[in-house]
């Protein structure tokens, strides 16, 4: 005859195995899935910060040009303000690149040398191309095509060519 104590021990201990197997399988798959969004949310937190940068960077351009605008010259006057710097949204752009991996790396990769040629356009052109880099990255996180992002990056490149040159760093004779 059986006893009653292994008859009920032996189901019981599998049943707790296999619940705990279950158990830590389903804490790693939640682990997993909220280290996804984690760094998920740290890109769109580094989106939000660059364009915002960007968007302080832009006003800056316009006040300076506008106080360019009312200096008279001719009786010796010097503008209030300097030229803008551009490194909080250097910094941004950095950031950026450090949030990101993978395909998304590639696209935050574009965008800083996106970055690199509009910080280096005609003060004229800056804010244009600045405007556009903005758009760009708003249309890499609304999910647009790759083909629509890279028009917007390339719109930013044309912007940083002086009206001489047909490539970046070459002048045309």
């Amino acid at each position: 005859m059986t006893d009653p104590f292994l008859e009920a021990f032996v189901p019981q201990l599998l049943a707790t195995i296999v619940g705990g197997v279950i158990g830590v399988f389903a804490v790693w798959l939640a682990f997993g899935w909220q280290r996804r969004a984690s760094a998920q949310d740290g890109v769109d937190q580094a989106v939000e910060y660059l364009l915002r940068r960007i968007a302080e960077y832009v006003s800056d351009l316009d006040a300076y040009k506008r106080d360019i605008g009312l200096v008279n010259w001719s009786a010796g006057q010097r503008p209030q303000r300097y030229v803008p710097h551009a490194a909080g949204v250097s910094i941004a752009v950095e950031l950026l690149r450090m949030r990101t991996k993978g395909k998304e790396r590639k696209v935050a990769d574009e965008v800083g040398k996106a970055w690199s040629l509009a910080a280096a356009a005609t003060l004229d052109k800056r804010g244009t191309a600045c405007g556009f880099l903005a758009g760009a990255i708003s249309d890499w996180r609304l999910g647009a095509s790759p083909s629509e992002i890279a028009d917007g990056l390339e719109t930013v490149r044309q912007l940083a060519l002086k009206d001489d040159e047909s490539e970046i760093g070459t002048v045309e004779n």
